[in-house]
């Protein structure tokens, strides 16, 4: 069922807005447009006095790697949507990084890190240390590579080293239980691993549903707020509610829409963690905890930075205006990235939820350009042909992963600068001058496809900064395929059937990587500079381009990169491009049908086919045989593959 998302306009600064400054940030999110946006959707981390703390009891299923047991808790149906975190392990084993000098018949080794307990012995033969054996696990390492350390009176080098971890420290949540034993969303360790250290929370998750849990409607539950106390009438609460969020809709001195999440309990109380009424006590509230929000509105009214939202593609999430979020972060060790992830039926499962534009007022449909630090994945934007409608802007230091833009009229994706993009399409739209994707700073990006897209603007822009772009495909778009101002590399990518140049660089080629790139049926040329005077140069080498009738770039393979002329110092000993490969016939599968895999046909895919550089490098023996393109072909009896999707 589709929900509209009204008009708004919220800022969410890290350190700002007092209403929501005080959610934690290890806060989950839920959306589900069959549900409502007056539930609390929030559920927090680590609430609560601990079920079990610490305990270095949790063991993994002989044969299925996600289901647990501990010797010193039976988990029971009280226990389903409830997390846990492993938070120490034993040790799995010793990565020798160095075997030490010629010489050595015997050593020791030592376990450091934060545990106790591990032992191991050494095998020594030849001369070297060629192993370790772990003969006790120990338990409580807290992090995934250890310090160990080789003694030995014969090594004149001694060993070097590193000890893994058994379990993956983390947050699980526990999906179902049966017969004392508890099934998680993913798996901590392999299968018969033991002792790993976990902590149980009391606290149920309750937003992976679409009503509510606890419904206070000042008639069958009733409440007396004062500060941050809530006092029921009609309502037992539990350890259970610890960690979800309430969301109020009415009461006297109470924000409408203001969430709050639940830090303590008594028999007939919760505290939340700040302030209720702005004043006084309200005995009026109206309010809900547990269930998901409806709608993205809710969901940036109540995120602050570091939060992570799961978006289920229960139907499609409708747009009528601009949806601004600007919440910033700095991403690093300790600060994690605001996250954004689609999904269909079970969180990370790739699959993608639908955010759709339904009035001409909507001009981004996401503008977070005002965003830090945000994450967005497995999201399909779609501006339904509204006139002026753009898919997303993308603020400074963002990512967006496995994602699509589609039927915009003025704008794809505008990027602030500092990006990350993988495993995103952009395309069809039908505008006359739309901008499929403008970046304003550096991009990396790979595995992007861009097609369709009839405007006569550049389909790939970068007006600033860098440009680091690869297994891509940009092709049959109406303008440029990518416009380059600044130093770029671009490799292993397809640049096909756009109406213009291929790629064209705007001042000049010194910066600028171009290899292992396919360019046909371009409308210009393959690889343009507006400037002349450029000398041939070996980073602009190694790239395929069509010749032949109906697959020719238009107007020739390369332009202005060659030059002998201009500067009568490269008409000298000049240097002649032996490196480029012409290709007299069609290249692709089905360029029609969208197969960018190389055929097997000469003339065709197969000239090009193991072509690509690297093939040798200065010092080495080795010797590579990367094909040109966006797409690998698949070796006789394995190997590399292409036809699934780029590398």
């Amino acid at each position: 069922m589709a929900r509209l998302l009204i008009p708004i306009l919220i800022s969410l600064l890290s350190s700002g807005d007092a209403l929501y400054a005080a959610i934690p940030a290890n806060t989950i999110w839920e959306v589900r447009s069959t549900a409502s946006d007056l539930n609390g959707a929030g559920f927090s981390l680590g609430v609560g006095t601990p079920v079990v703390s610490a305990s270095a009891t949790l063991a993994v299923d002989a044969t299925l790697n996600t289901k647990v047991t501990s010797s010193a808790y039976n988990f029971t149906a009280a226990d389903v949507n409830r997390w846990l975190t492993v938070t120490a392990s034993p040790i799995l084993a010793i990565v020798l990084t160095g075997n030490g000098s010629s010489g050595c018949t015997s050593a020791t080794v030592a376990i450091g890190g934060a545990g106790s307990g591990a032992t191991a012995t050494v095998q020594v033969g030849g001369g070297v240390v060629t192993g370790t054996t772990i003969t006790a696990i120990g338990s409580g390492y807290t992090s995934m590579v250890n310090a160990v350390t080789f003694t030995s009176a014969s090594c004149a080098v001694l060993p070097t080293g590193y000890a893994t971890l058994e379990f993956t420290p983390g947050w699980y949540q526990i999906l179902s239980t049966a017969t004392n034993a508890a099934t998680l969303d993913h798996s901590p360790a392999a299968i018969s691993s033991t002792v790993g250290t976990y902590t149980l929370y009391p606290g149920v998750d309750y937003t992976q549903q679409t009503g509510a849990q606890v419904v206070i409607d000042n008639s069958a539950i009733t409440t007396s707020i004062t500060t941050t106390v809530i006092t029921f009438t009609g309502y037992t609460p539990t350890s259970s509610d610890l960690g979800n969020t309430v969301n109020f809709a009415s009461g006297t001195n109470i924000t409408a829409g203001s969430t709050f999440s639940i830090t303590a309990f008594t028999s007939n109380t919760w505290t939340v963690d700040r302030n209720i009424p702005s004043s006084g006590t309200t005995t009026n509230a109206v309010g809900k905890m547990g269930g998901a929000f409806a709608s993205f509105t809710q969901l940036f009214s109540a995120m602050v930075g570091s939060n992570k939202a799961f978006v289920k593609a229960t139907g499609t999430y409708t747009m009528a205006a601009t949806l601004t979020l600007s919440l910033s972060v700095t991403p690093s060790p300790t600060v994690p990235f605001t996250k954004i992830i689609g999904y269909n039926s079970t969180r990370g499962d790739a699959g993608m939820a639908t955010v759709q534009a339904t009035s001409g007022s909507v001009t981004y449909m996401f503008n977070t350009n005002g965003s830090n630090g945000l994450l967005l994945a497995n999201l399909i934007f779609d501006g339904n042909n509204q006139i002026n409608s753009q898919c997303l802007g993308l603020g400074t230091a963002s990512t967006l992963l496995n994602s699509i833009c589609k039927n915009f009229k003025t704008k794809g994706i505008i990027l602030t600068g500092g990006n990350v993009m993988e495993n995103v399409e952009i395309g069809p739209s039908t505008s006359a001058n739309s901008f499929p994707l403008y970046s304003n700073g550096d991009l990396s990006a790979t595995r992007l496809y861009i097609h369709d897209n009839t405007g006569a603007q550049p389909a790939l822009s970068n007006s600033a900064n860098d440009l680091r772009l690869s297994y891509s495909v940009i092709a049959n778009n109406g303008g440029i395929g990518i416009d380059i101002v600044r130093a770029a590399e671009i490799v292993d990518s397809t640049i096909y059937g756009n109406a213009s140049d291929g790629i064209r660089t705007e001042s000049g080629t010194y910066g600028a990587l171009v290899r292992n790139n396919i360019f046909c049926k371009n409308g210009g040329y393959g690889l343009n500079s507006v400037t002349a005077g450029f000398a041939a140069s070996l980073n602009l080498e190694g790239n395929a381009y069509c010749t032949g009738p109906n697959t020719a770039n238009l107007l020739g393979p390369r332009n202005n990169v060659d030059d002998q002329v201009s500067n009568a110092i490269d008409g000298v000993n000049p240097r002649i491009n032996s490196l480029d490969l012409f290709l007299s016939a069609d290249p692709f599968t089905n360029a029609a049908g969208h197969d960018w895999t190389l055929n097997a046909l000469s003339p065709g895919g197969a000239q090009i086919r193991g072509l690509g550089l690297p093939g040798s490098m200065p010092g080495l023996s080795s010797v590579g045989f990367p094909d040109m393109g966006a797409f690998q072909h698949q070796a006789t009896g394995g190997g590399q593959t292409s036809s699934a999707s780029a590398q």
